[in-house]
């Protein structure tokens, strides 16, 4: 390091900080009187330690004038020879600690002072003039009396002959407190301090000081529960300091993103998160429901990543324009301008057919946004000194942020850390050129230091970061996340970092510095010490060791206090349950409690008798008047595919929907079964039209993103069209002769009128198909159809159907033959119809026939038919059953469908339809 050190320094060795110490050390010891511009005195003041370094100035500069420290020194004693029980059981295997005269003092202080203990020593070295002003604070409660050992060098409980200091009944100066979760701690701080408040009217918030490791983590789950008290008149005030810049602030944590976006891929999901920030929506007159728009445009036009084929060559990629943001900025135009309902390609390009006249202010703004911002990006990929860096920034910083009253601080702040580049470049006298990368990292610095310390002592409870020279008294001081894996923080040096090899006093440890500050914690609180930790498992509630600092603590009291019964005081430690409503926090005799009305109910509601939900649809809803008996024959077939969503769609009007899928940020390898499926039936329906090859349908395939690019995209396509070629062949054995004319029908049966059209229709059968597994929704929508069919009695028209679909990607037909009273089997499913726009009808196609088909063809027991189809209902780890159907879950929660009901429907719908339908082969 001395080598690195020569090397870095040469041709600067009278510029840095070692060297100007030694020139004012020479000026002054040379020429004491010649120095000038110095104050009359210096008094430094609320710090806990200082570097050997700064105290060497100090020590030249107090030949000259007045250096005044004011210093807590926890211990009136000399301390700096104590040592801690781990430095006492290193030594134990060479001999005696006795013989080695090795002090033990009080372990909390030989333990935890180590920084403390190094400085002290060196101020001693300095020959310091010493004025020393201690006040023991008595014995009065436990926490008193761990200050006072502290400050009188003594370890109670040392000595087996003294005993245990005996404390007062109810001592709960100092709490510690096991919780499962960081959310759980604020929440058990929050109930914590209402107590206090309501025990003690003197207590101002502004008294109250928390401080936390990790201030960023819990800083969300800190206003989470305290901007949202049970009622207003016992909200507490509270302020968060030592939170960064970019994470206090959308506008300057959106322009660090932008910068992030430099050297990035461009994809969907990033570009569109830069988007999501208030101020740049605001900029390109946009709002949050445009967003939710304009990502379905994105998901739709199937945009990846890149902005075009010239961009993915950078990223060493094929070059084709498919799935880029070019290839999709020209769908969305198009289809704005002609549209094409997927049919026909212009010019290569497939237009979206989706954007209404209505969206054309969000598109000419979103179309606006990706034109200033891939400009933007552009302009990034140069070399700039700081100065040119700096001109850039803030003008792209108007170009893609609105300014507003309420961001207004933000962008005064990112300018002037933009102006601050320029400065250091006319101050370092360095005018050479850096890129981006460069600029990024010192912008995120300056600006994660400027938020340090913001917000500190603003007038409620102060929540804080845990920093050096925090060792203001608090009435009350509390420490959240006291945790084995944070606290004290754990030094990682490199390889070669000498100085942590071999370290010497003054040199910095985290470790030391972290347990310096829990010592100064302890000493700074005036009434009460309140500590929070994770101690249990969410997953199986074992216990999770404390920070070794707060385990030392419980140790110090264990060994040397006792309640007047003569017991530990285990009740330091509290252990809480998993979560706020559990019953133990609402009891009188409980250690627990809380103040939460809102979990009071709920603790409440879990003690009293357990009920089912309600239903969904208590009873039978009213009649849906006579524009409901009037029935199409394709709509009776839908509501038997599933009543529950048929009642809530058509009747109730809603439409409960699946939570939106996430935008994909790589191009498509292979078809996903829904991809899949779609363009099966396509080209099933082009070969079926005799609409020519559908080879041609490959490039509209691949226009519309959502085909495998290249060669395994044309591998792709030649496996799926000779698959449905061999299918369409096998479904022509059926349509060899033309069809006939489709047939009307209009049908008045028991109150109802049913009326539709019935194709297609061919001189032996009605037929069906579906490339695709058959399921029981295809038999039921073909057996309306073909009962349908044999109410008719038209002459010339047949009266079977055939139905052709796969079985796990092989063949299968059913002949669905006559059945002796179509009529009356008709009238059934439409009284069936009407009780299902009532209420929920207990009718699931799948299981139903699950049941039906056990029951009736196999032969099972109700009970093993029964049996079975719950195991349908319910499904399993690899195929979801019908009980997670949305409207299926919602008209059903809470209850169990498979009764008596469901029994007698599922023979009544399917008895007929399986004594009817028979499996044929291919050729007919």
């Amino acid at each position: 390091q001395a080598v690195l050190w020569r090397e870095l320094s040469r041709g600067h060795e009278r510029e840095h900080r070692a060297a100007w110490a030694g020139k004012l050390e020479e000026r002054i010891r040379e020429d004491a009187a010649g120095v000038s511009g110095l104050p009359e005195r210096i008094s430094v003041f609320g710090i806990s330690y200082l570097p050997p370094f700064h105290m060497h100035i100090l020590k030249i500069l107090s030949s000259r004038i007045k250096v005044n420290l004011f210093l807590v020194n926890p211990c009136r004693e000399y301390w700096g020879d104590i040592a801690s029980n781990r430095d006492v059981k290193r030594v134990e295997a060479g001999g005696s600690p006795e013989a080695l005269h090795l002090e033990r003092g009080n372990g909390l202080l030989a333990s935890m002072g180590a920084l403390g203990r190094d400085f002290f020593d060196l101020l001693i070295s300095l020959e310091c003039e010493e004025f020393s002003h201690f006040e023991d604070p008595g014995e009065g409660c436990l926490l008193w009396c761990i200050q006072s050992d502290i400050l009188n060098l003594r370890e109670r409980g040392a000595d087996a002959a003294e005993g245990r200091t005996v404390l007062l009944p109810g001592d709960r100066s100092i709490e510690i407190h096991s919780c499962h979760s960081a959310m759980r701690e604020v929440e058990v701080l929050h109930d914590h301090l209402l107590a206090l408040f309501s025990e003690d009217p003197s207590l101002h918030p502004g008294e109250i000081l928390v401080m936390v490791p990790d201030i960023e983590a819990y800083a969300p789950l800190i206003e989470a529960v305290f901007d949202a008290p049970d009622e207003e008149e016992v909200r507490i005030p509270y302020g968060i300091a030592d939170r960064s810049m970019r994470k206090r602030g959308l506008t300057v944590d959106a322009f660090l993103a932008f910068l992030d976006l430099y050297g990035e891929r461009l994809t969907a999901p990033a570009v569109l998160s830069f988007l999501e920030c208030p101020y740049v929506m605001h900029r390109f007159r946009l709002s949050e429901s445009d967003l939710d728009c304009i990502v379905q445009w994105v998901q739709e036009v199937q945009i990846r990543w890149g902005i075009d084929e010239t961009d993915r060559l950078r990223w060493n990629a094929e070059a084709f324009r498919e799935n880029t943001w070019a290839a999709g900025i020209d769908r969305l135009l198009l289809g704005y301008a002609m549209p094409a309902r997927g049919e026909k390609l212009f010019s290569g390009i497939l237009p979206y057919d989706h954007v209404e006249g209505g969206d054309a202010s969000i598109l000419d703004g979103f179309l606006e946004y990706l034109q200033e911002l891939f400009q933007c990006l552009a302009q990034l990929d140069s070399q700039r000194s700081l100065g040119e860096w700096a001109e850039l920034l803030v003008q792209i910083l108007s170009r893609l942020f609105a300014s507003r009253e309420e961001n207004a601080p933000e962008l005064q702040l990112l300018r002037r850390n933009l102006g601050a580049l320029k400065q250091m470049q006319e101050v370092s006298g360095f005018n050479g050129a850096v890129g981006i990368p460069v600029v990024r990292w010192i912008l995120g610095k300056s600006l994660e230091r400027q938020g340090m310390g913001h917000g500190f002592l603003a007038g409620g409870v102060t929540f804080c970061a845990m920093l050096p020279m925090r060792s203001i008294p608090f009435r009350v001081i509390c420490l959240l996340g006291m945790n084995e894996n944070s606290f004290p923080r754990q030094s990682k040096p490199v390889e070669f970092d000498l100085v942590a090899k071999a370290p010497r006093p003054g040199d910095r440890s985290l470790r030391n510095e972290d347990r310096y500050l829990f010592l100064e914690a302890i000493l700074s609180a005036r009434e009460k010490l309140f500590i929070t930790f994770t101690g249990q498992s969410v997953q199986d509630n074992s216990v999770i060791p404390p920070s070794v600092v707060v385990s030392e603590l419980m140790d110090a009291v264990k060994r040397g206090f006792a309640l007047p019964e003569g017991a530990a005081p285990d009740w330091i430690l509290t252990r809480h349950r998993l979560q706020p409503f559990n019953p133990a926090y609402f009891r009188k005799d409980s250690r627990l409690y809380s103040h939460s009305r809102e979990q009071c109910a709920v603790a409440r509601a879990l003690l009293e008798q357990k009920r089912p939900p309600p239903p969904f649809i208590g009873g039978p809803l009213s009649s849906p008047g006579e524009s409901f008996t009037s029935v199409q024959v394709e709509d009776l077939g839908r509501f038997f595919s599933n009543p529950a969503a048929f009642l809530l769609n058509r009747r109730l009007g809603l439409f409960p929907r699946e939570e939106g899928s996430l935008l994909e940020d790589v191009e498509c390898f292979q078809l996903e079964s829904l991809q899949r499926y779609s363009i099966e039936q396509d080209l099933l329906k082009i070969v079926m039209a005799d609409e020519g090859e559908p080879d041609g349908h490959y490039a509209l395939l691949r226009a519309s993103g959502r085909f495998p690019h290249g060669t395994p995209g044309e591998h792709a396509f030649r496996s799926l069209s000779a698959e449905v070629r061999e299918f369409a062949r096998r479904l022509k054995s059926f349509t060899r002769e033309p069809p006939l004319e489709a047939l009307e029908v209009d049908l008045a049966i028991s109150g109802f009128r049913l009326s539709g059209t019935i194709s297609p229709i061919y001189p032996g059968w009605l037929f069906r198909y579906r490339y695709a597994t058959l399921g029981a929704k295809d038999r039921l929508k073909a057996w309306v159809l073909h009962l349908a069919l044999n109410c008719g009695e038209v002459p010339g028209y047949p009266r079977e159907t055939i139905l052709v679909g796969l079985n796990r990607k092989k063949w299968q037909a059913f002949r669905l033959i006559s059945p002796e009273n179509p009529l009356e089997l008709l009238g059934e499913l439409l009284e069936l119809y009407w009780r299902g726009i009532m209420k929920p009808l207990h009718f699931f196609p799948e299981t139903s026939l699950e049941y039906a088909r056990l029951l009736l063809e196999k032969g099972n027991s109700p009970e093993e038919a029964i049996k079975a189809a719950r195991r349908k209902w319910l499904g399993n780890e690899y195929r979801r059953g019908e009980r997670g159907e949305l409207h299926l879950d919602l008209c059903f929660r809470g209850t169990d469908p498979l009764d008596g009901e469901f029994q007698d429907t599922a023979v009544k719908i399917f008895g007929p339809l399986l004594r009817c339908s028979r499996e044929v082969s291919a050729d007919v």
